[in-house]
């Protein structure tokens, strides 16, 4: 499973990042942007109970917009997510991989965004 997104989906790469600081955990739990395990972790291991780490690739950062915005000041894009993805695997079972993509709110909540240009980057 490859997961692209920002904080719906992020189980600590943005706490890793941010030198454990973002988000402040407790109360955040573990580097997420929530109290317990994210719907991608749970969905995870619903499907696939076995070894978590061999088959659960995690791209998604907290923060991450479709396009980069300026008030967050983010060097994380969606297409940095996929870019890095590609860099990173180019062997393996691609044809059988379940890829999850959740993002745009950071986009909408952080003020108008040309609608097309987020589009075209999906």
């Amino acid at each position: 499973m490859v997961i692209f997104g920002d904080s719906i989906s992020d189980t600590g790469n943005l706490y890793r990042f941010m030198w454990n600081k973002l988000p402040i955990s407790p109360p955040y739990y573990q580097g997420r942007f929530s109290n317990g395990p994210l719907w991608i972790e749970q969905l995870y291991s619903s499907y696939s109970p076995q070894d978590y780490v061999d088959g659960f690739q995690n791209y998604a950062v907290g923060g991450t917009g479709a396009v980069f915005s300026y008030k967050q000041n983010l060097p994380f894009t969606f297409g940095r997510e996929v870019s890095d993805y590609l860099y990173w695997n180019t062997y393996g079972k691609k044809a059988t991989t379940l890829y999850t993509i959740w993002i745009g709110a950071n986009n909408y909540l952080n003020g108008p965004t040309n609608i097309e240009s987020i589009i075209y980057c999906l």
